[in-house]
């Protein structure tokens, strides 16, 4: 990128909708943000995609102000099931946009096991309602759409789709539709068909990060454009790899852990020789059917493995909010947690509020406390809560090593629970792994722009690009003595408990 040239990366989250505007060593130049809109319709939860398309534009507008024609380029992420449908002769938007957690498909996804088995060997995911598919065909139902001319798109390929006016997708947003051999890297046209589909139906499917000319004239003014200039748009993928993208930079000896409402830990599959290379052999050698995890493309080639638990974060909203009589500060609870000794709290929590992720798919279960004690105080609690989200992820963990023989050596992290040295540490003591904390902000936002830069700028650029923003903020270091005895509680406490439900 030329030194004056700037990039936005857009990352459309469960929670928020943010914008940030990055110059060509990576600096955050500017950054919009708000809360991702909620409506409901007779069934749940909804997003509006007039609303959703307003708010991005309104950052846009306010994003680029200072930029004076400066943007070169546009890189899209965010959450992967969202998604909606689209009218493709008329360009009409035929429905709401359905967010990744509704549960009105849950009737539609039930299938055989033996069937699921055969799926994951494709696909690299175990059964769930959450996939594109299952709400790409309760759309075409409920509202009696004409298949003919629809089109199904996730609301990042909505938005980029909104700028560019093609229909296009990445791999790893394809993948979750659940209808996308990740294997051959394409849509399975024989699954498709069982639903009664075609591919006219779907996307066409880009490499990750590779940007296509905006013909939306609006967005050009928006950018403070001239109509003639040629500015690109891309489809980066899934916020969590895009994440790892950057945090990892290949280090297949590394994970990423993302602390949002859900905590997830990414890493990457050892890559196979390039010569006589067989992706069928590859999959079928690293995708572990029983393991727990589930895999998918990653947006720089080859594949990632990824664990998660579902209410990590939100286990610790669920206490700042609901378990309070009036919500609490995040200050407020950083200082609970300092008022504490660094010792375990003997409290099980078990993060299960909207159900376990990995290593078993069971969205019914739910959370529970035990080891309650009299002495025990609200601070106690939440050290508790952080605790019991840190002994299921010793599990991932232990899993990981157990299916693929792989032991991380550093945990790099992103999200905002970064900013509570309490729970870091408590990370690096139960897991017993060394936690980084690089200095960017906006780890999600970066990696898009990061990967867009690295597919249409090179290699080099992409290096300048994040040399700065991944530069270490905070190390965390395991005590070895706090380490013991949070090894004893999640070996003989902790475990025994939480493989019940399994």
């Amino acid at each position: 990128m030329k030194d004056n040239a700037m990039i936005i990366g857009i990352d459309m989250g469960t929670t928020h909708i943010k914008s940030v505007l990055f110059d060509h060593a990576g600096r955050i130049i500017g950054i919009e943000k708000e809360v991702t809109p909620m409506s409901k319709d007779q069934w749940g939860d909804v997003y509006r995609p007039d609303v959703i398309w307003g708010i991005v534009k309104e950052q846009m507008t306010r994003l680029c102000a200072p930029a004076k024609g400066q943007v070169k380029g546009i890189s899209i992420t965010g959450m992967a099931e969202a998604g909606l449908i689209v009218n493709r002769r008329t360009g009409i938007e035929e429905t709401d946009i359905l967010p990744w957690f509704d549960k009105r498909t849950v009737g539609l996804a039930k299938q055989p096991v033996d069937e699921e088995e055969r799926n994951f060997t494709s696909t690299g995911l175990r059964g769930s309602f959450k996939y594109g598919i299952y709400k790409f065909i309760w759309l075409l139902q409920s509202r009696h759409i004409d298949q003919k001319t629809a089109v199904w798109l996730s609301m990042c390929d909505f938005i980029a789709w909104k700028m560019t006016g093609e229909f296009v997708t990445d791999p790893s947003f394809a993948a979750r539709t659940y209808v996308y051999d990740i294997r051959n890297g394409c849509w399975d046209e024989e699954r498709i068909q069982g639903y009664k589909l075609e591919l006219f139906n779907f996307p066409e499917v880009l490499p990750s990060g590779n940007a296509i000319p905006i013909r939306s004239q609006e967005i050009k003014r928006l950018l403070g454009c001239r109509k003639q200039d040629e500015i690109l748009a891309a489809v980066a993928g899934h916020d969590h790899v895009c994440a790892a993208f950057a945090l990892l930079q290949n280090r297949e000896e590394d994970i990423c852990n993302s602390l949002g409402t859900a905590e997830t830990y990414i890493g990457l599959l050892k890559q196979k020789p390039k010569d006589n290379y067989d992706s069928q052999a590859a999959a079928d050698d690293d995708f572990k059917q029983g393991s727990g995890f589930i895999y998918g493309p990653f947006v720089d080639g080859g594949y990632f493995w990824m664990g998660n638990i579902p209410s990590a974060g939100q286990s610790v909203e669920w206490f700042r909010k609901t378990a309070q009589k009036e919500e609490i500060s995040y200050k407020e609870m950083n200082d609970m947690l300092e008022s504490l000794p660094m010792n375990p709290t003997q409290i099980l929590y078990f993060p299960y509020l909207t159900g376990m992720g990995t290593p078993v798919f069971k969205p019914d279960t739910g959370a529970n406390f035990i080891g309650l004690k009299m002495g025990h105080t609200y601070a106690h609690i939440l050290k508790g809560i952080m605790e019991g989200i840190q002994y299921q992820a010793a599990w991932i963990l232990n899993l990981l090593y157990r299916w693929h023989g792989i032991s991380p050596g550093i945990v790099r992290c992103a999200g905002g629970a970064v900013n509570s040295r309490v729970w870091m540490q408590i990370k690096a003591d139960v897991l017993g792994k060394i936690i980084q904390v690089p200095s960017v902000s906006e780890a999600t936002a970066l990696g898009a722009a990061a990967l867009y830069i690295k597919k249409n700028e090179g290699a080099d650029a992409c290096r300048l690009f994040l040399d700065a923003p991944l530069q270490t903020r905070d190390w965390y270091y395991p005590d070895m003595d706090r380490g013991m005895e949070y090894g004893r509680i999640w070996s003989e406490k902790y475990m025994p408990l939480a493989q019940e439900p399994v």
